[in-house]
């Protein structure tokens, strides 16, 4: 399995600074596998969350590589620009 990432973010991948990522839909379940490109070598899923959007706060910012929680949110709007407060994401942890 691969999952992708925009390039700015694979050296935080890669120092484990950004351990999870928040996807609005998944597949992945505690335990699969996955390669990241750009990165060598494997990753395992730890853990998969489901969160709402409000939800969000700065132990999931840090985990996403975020200083604040108000900053990983303004990243995910740009992803996801019709995310209300109220919508489910996933927290993928690895």
């Amino acid at each position: 399995m691969i999952l992708k990432f925009d390039e700015y973010l694979l050296p935080l991948i890669d120092e484990w600074i950004k351990t999870s990522t928040i996807r609005k839909n998944t597949d992945f379940k505690k335990g699969d596998r996955f390669t990241i490109p750009g990165l060598d070598g494997t990753f395992v899923i730890t853990a998969v969350n489901r969160i709402r959007f409000d939800e969000i706060d700065k132990s999931v910012a840090k985990a996403e590589g975020y200083l604040h929680e108000n900053l990983l949110k303004r990243e995910l709007k740009r992803y996801y620009p019709n995310t209300t407060s109220s919508d489910l994401l996933y927290q993928i942890k690895f």
